[in-house]
């Protein structure tokens, strides 16, 4: 799912109609939207494209957002999962993000 640009291979990622820059954490997408996300957002966004269509749990987006040795509350996850599903201006009839309920997370991006 995760797609690098020709001739930008490490520079840009492309996914449905989106387009992430990895050295700005710079996201774009239709309509001329543009964001930069936090550390841990891109993180998170980036356990997403290298797990497409894999139910992720909570505490494994953790480990994969925050890293080993941050203690914090498996609900946390869910505030970072809000966030970012507001930057990506997530249609809640056509999620992006899927909330698998009692389990975590599912990551569905468009096939192009």
């Amino acid at each position: 799912m995760l797609r690098p640009r020709e001739g930008d291979a490490a520079e840009v990622l492309m996914f449905g109609r989106f387009k992430l820059e990895p050295m700005t954490r710079r996201l774009s997408g239709p309509g001329g939207f543009c964001v930069v996300l936090s550390q841990s957002e891109y993180k998170l966004l980036r356990a997403f494209l290298e797990r497409p269509h894999s139910v992720l749990q909570r505490q494994e987006l953790l480990h994969l957002a925050r890293g080993d040795g941050v203690t914090a509350l498996e609900r946390s996850v869910d505030l970072m999962v809000s966030r970012l599903r507001q930057k990506l201006n997530d249609d809640p009839s056509s999620p992006l993000i899927r909330t698998v309920r009692g389990i975590g997370y599912l990551f569905d991006p468009p096939l192009r």
